[in-house]
């Protein structure tokens, strides 16, 4: 299985706009992640491409450590919280494939289940 495109998707919701990241397999299975930074959501946008373009695109998604450490160790500059949200929401898309592709909740791949229930809030 390969990476075959990463796409991001803004979503204005009056109060603020949120991100959305999109990563597509060659096998039909793809990811969603969230990397909204408030007031910044171009910078985090071609950041995105960046990284999906330098370090994503043609990877495995099935290894996700070597994809994280491609993102945020191959640089020549380290990023600041605008590239980590980028990473980030790259990261969270690449873990729901790998769920998809197991056949498992993401929550099961990072050790189960914590809690019955959690409190939440709408932002």
């Amino acid at each position: 299985m390969k990476i075959t495109d990463v796409k991001t998707f803004k979503v204005n919701t009056g109060r603020q706009n949120w991100l959305f990241v999109k990563v597509l397999t060659d096998e039909g299975l793809y990811g969603w992640g969230e990397a909204s930074v408030e007031g910044q959501e171009l910078a985090a946008e071609a950041a995105i491409h960046t990284l999906a373009e330098r370090s994503v695109i043609g990877e495995d998604p099935r290894n996700v450590d070597k994809i994280w450490q491609k993102m945020y160790r191959h640089g020549f500059w380290k990023g600041g919280f605008i590239y980590n949200t980028a990473i980030s929401g790259i990261d969270q898309a690449i873990w729901d494939i790998k769920g998809k592709a197991l056949g498992v909740p993401v929550y099961e791949l990072l050790g189960g289940a914590v809690r019955d229930k959690i409190r939440t809030y709408t932002h």
